[in-house]
């Protein structure tokens, strides 16, 4: 059964549920050679975003557009091949900064996320591969959802449809805060829930702890998302004919506030890199793990608790 949903009109605080997003204009494009690290919320550093805006060739401090453009006949434009980026590191420690810093570059159009450290440069002009960007491990996950059907009756841009997606993967990320991003075609696929998921993991995981894991969940979670230079599209698309965009009174930026802050990183032990002195010599057989949690002593009973009661 599907699970009720109703948005919050409460000022916004640590139990609200559903937090539409708000705000106005984007980055700051006045200034080129500002700094390339910027800090959002205070305490101890945890981790970084990499933040790639799409540098025009020529002209001044100029971009290209990079977010999705949908034609009247709902055909999505094919992204251009971007040669020149422009890096910006972000510090944040918790998953508010994190929804910070969506609400300033889902308003833009020229700007990418990666899971990848920059190696240092000219962050001016930079190409995207892995020799520029190195693949470390990160608090912060972001879920791709594009081929969960919605229920019957539900709609696939709805907050039941980000609560019913939320219940498709383990256990542990059930009760714990969340970030969710309709994509570009969302409202535009039929019955396909099409969403981005973001939360903040309980210790930082490796992209190929996380990628063995989502390739076990049989197509519900893009494995690909998980790799230093994957981009990471968060921007908002632009329509031919705007009556035609499904969030064109709303936003597809919400934040979803549970009990916990974290998700407890139990159900990736089956998918760790195993360390020389635990590498079992002989053949490796089929992983058992269908991508369900696997419930430690302390974890949730399961149900979902979502303070909307």
């Amino acid at each position: 059964m599907a699970p009720a949903t109703s948005r919050s009109a409460e000022n916004p605080n640590r139990w609200s549920c559903f937090l539409p997003a708000s705000g106005s204009g984007g980055l700051d494009d006045k200034e080129r050679a500002r700094p390339t690290s910027f800090f959002l919320h205070g305490g101890d550093l945890m981790d970084t975003v990499t933040v790639l805006r799409a540098r025009n060739t020529f002209g001044p401090a100029t971009y290209a557009v990079v977010g999705k453009h949908i034609s009247k006949d709902g055909t999505i434009k094919p992204l251009q091949k971007q040669a020149a980026w422009e890096v910006h590191t972000y510090e944040i420690n918790d998953l508010d900064g994190f929804y910070d810093l969506l609400l300033e570059v889902s308003k833009t159009n020229h700007s990418i996320l990666l899971r990848g450290k920059f190696n240092g440069g000219n962050h001016l002009h930079c190409r995207r591969n892995k020799e520029n960007f190195a693949s470390i491990s990160k608090n912060w996950m972001m879920v791709d959802i594009d081929k969960l059907r919605a229920l019957e009756g539900m709609k696939p841009d709805s907050d039941e449809a980000i609560l019913y997606a939320i219940q498709q993967l383990p256990t542990e990320f059930h009760d714990a805060d969340c970030i969710a991003l309709f994509s570009s075609s969302a409202g535009l696929a039929g019955e396909k829930i099409k969403l981005h998921l973001m939360f903040w993991l309980e210790e930082p995981q490796d992209d190929n702890t996380l990628r063995r894991w989502a390739s076990s969940t049989n197509d519900l979670v893009d494995f690909r998302l998980f790799n230093s230079v994957q981009p990471h599209y968060v921007t908002d698309p632009t329509f031919e004919d705007p009556s035609m965009d499904p969030f064109k009174d709303r936003s597809r930026l919400t934040y979803l506030r549970k009990n916990r802050r974290t998700v407890p990183v139990w159900f990736l032990e089956d998918f760790k890199t195993p360390t020389p002195s635990k590498i079992d010599p002989k053949p490796l057989g089929v992983l058992n793990h269908a991508g369900a949690g696997t419930a430690g002593p302390t974890s949730s009973t399961g149900k979902l608790i979502d303070n909307r009661e």
